[in-house]
């Protein structure tokens, strides 16, 4: 587990300007490749000092406030994106407010490309949980897209559009939500529902990747099912300024026995 480096005390990192209005940190969790054993991205989550999860980011927060701070978050993960180590890519959040602003994207895209920041390997990623206008997403997708970046679909089966969103304009990943993987090896339903989006994301061209592991049983199937991205407590927990690796048993736990690096399984 690698530290990111400590910026000097005259110029705080951007993760941790907030202390007068509600501080704010970037953590950072591992999105693991079960056949390659190693981690293949790493997600930036916003958090709140003494929280460990982002609902209590937001808490009574009105619209306009909510926007300034999915912005905030985003700008943040990407000044720590020029520390990413290896060649591993780093997903941002995009909030529902930046859909609909082309704006709000064209200062991403400026300011990433002011740090020089390499574009495929930066993932933005979108909440399929929130309202989303299939012009808008389309809009936005096209736009980052052109830019060079990839996108992904999150919290997939937890909410609005669906489907929808994946005739319109497919993205690059999917990412199941929690509600589907939890269980999963127990659970017959969510396997045929599973299964079926394995399949889909095949014929379209869309890697999957499963949200919310938290047990030996539950990677097991998912990787049976094919789905070798993974992300969740079972491999680690999301930490703030570090890049944390999956303990070495872990890897064993789930049987993985080799790193196959036969398959180029960079995304588009």
């Amino acid at each position: 587990m690698s530290a990111l480096p400590v910026p000097p005390r005259s110029a705080p990192s951007a993760p941790q300007r907030r202390s007068a209005s509600g501080a704010f940190a970037i953590a950072f969790q591992p999105i693991v490749d079960l056949d390659r054993r190693e981690v293949f991205a790493y997600e930036a989550l916003g958090r709140r000092a003494g929280s460990d999860g982002a609902a209590a980011l937001f808490a009574g927060l009105d619209a306009p406030a909510r926007a300034d701070l999915e912005r905030r978050l985003a700008r943040a993960a990407l000044r720590a994106a020029a520390h990413l180590p290896g060649a591993q890519r780093l997903s941002i959040n995009l909030g529902p407010s930046m859909l609909g602003d082309p704006i709000a994207l064209h200062e991403l895209h400026r300011q990433a490309q002011t740090l020089g920041l390499d574009g495929r390997r930066i993932v933005f990623e979108f909440p399929e949980s929130s309202p989303i206008a299939r012009s808008a997403w389309s809009q936005a997708q096209r736009l980052l897209r052109d830019w060079g970046y990839a996108t992904a679909i999150d919290d997939f089966g937890a909410g609005y559009a669906g489907l929808e969103l994946l005739a319109d304009c497919a993205p690059d990943l999917i990412k199941i939500d929690i509600g589907l993987v939890r269980g999963i090896a127990a659970d017959r339903a969510r396997q045929v529902i599973v299964a079926g989006l394995v399949s889909i994301a095949a014929q379209l061209g869309i890697a999957l990747i499963a949200e919310g592991v938290e047990t030996q049983a539950d990677a097991a199937q998912l990787k049976s099912m094919g789905i070798v991205l993974q992300q969740g407590y079972l491999y680690a927990r999301a930490q703030v300024g570090r890049w944390p690796q999956p303990a070495p048993e872990t890897w064993a736990a789930t049987g993985v026995r080799a790193i196959d690096r036969r398959a180029d399984r960079s995304i588009r």
